[in-house]
């Protein structure tokens, strides 16, 4: 217990399989490179010169910063409600997940097993391209634009009350991509730049949006769609090759080569 919200310095790491009570009190990791076991909520997470591994389950509601590197182990998740500016996040262990849970968020560069969007507002990407090598989930009414690159190896799931904007440049999807699944989420293409592929199956879910009229982008897909809510395709040719698909529901397409 931090009663007093004190800051705390550690320098050995940390193991928790008790009650961690940390407050508001900045927590700075430096020195030595350390570890942490076991699930961990503290608010305000510095990591000065040193690699931190979080281990398990590590949530960190106000701010993560620092000029060191937090790495996610195998398995492991981290929830980011806050700021986060830490110099380097190493996201690539395998099945981990980095879930960023707050409002209009800033979401660090670089690559990620299995990233979530969650939370409220926009979820800013930044200049480099991102590739989530497993899926990319977005929930509660977070909104995001793509900005230089995107490439999705797993699912991409596009939930409720979402949004998700192709702004311009490549995005590509190699496994299933689903749009809706309650009364509204939307995946828009805003710009005709860069290839559009989506080589697993499209489904756009009853009350979802699927829209491309203001870009008119040409779209490559693999896997076929299914559609049960709503689908605007705009002018853009819209390619189906490589794999034997299925068209189902509703689907009016200007543009269609096979």
């Amino acid at each position: 217990n931090t009663a007093a919200n004190e800051a705390v310095t550690f320098r050995g790491g940390l193991n928790n399989y008790g009650t961690f009570n940390a407050g508001t009190g900045v927590y700075t990791f430096d020195t030595y490179s350390q570890e942490l076991n076991g699930v961990v909520s503290i608010p305000n997470v510095t990591v000065t010169g040193v690699t931190l591994t979080n281990n398990n389950t590590l949530t960190v509601s106000t701010a993560l910063s620092g000029t060191g590197t937090l790495t996610q182990a195998a398995n492991a998740i981290l929830n980011i409600g806050g700021t986060s500016a830490i110099t380097t996040l190493i996201a690539t262990g395998t099945d981990n997940t980095v879930s960023f849970t707050g409002a209009n968020q800033t979401v660090n560069n670089g690559n990620y097993e299995n990233l979530v969007l969650s939370g409220s507002g926009a979820k800013t990407l930044q200049t480099l391209t991102y590739t989530v090598y497993k899926n990319l989930t977005l929930s509660g009414t977070a909104t995001t634009a793509t900005v230089v690159g995107f490439a999705v190896g797993g699912n991409l799931n596009i939930g409720n009350g979402t949004t998700f904007t192709a702004a311009g440049f490549p995005l590509t999807v190699t496994g299933t991509t689903t749009v809706g699944g309650g009364t509204s989420g939307n995946l828009t293409i805003s710009s005709a730049t860069g290839a559009k592929i989506f080589t697993g199956l499209v489904t756009v879910a009853a009350g979802g949006t699927w829209t491309n009229t203001a870009a008119n982008s040409p779209v490559t897909f693999r896997g076929g769609i299914t559609n049960n809510g709503t689908f605007n395709a705009g002018t853009g040719v819209h390619t189906f090759d490589t794999n034997a698909q299925a068209l189902t529901g509703t689907i009016a397409i200007p543009n269609v080569t096979v």
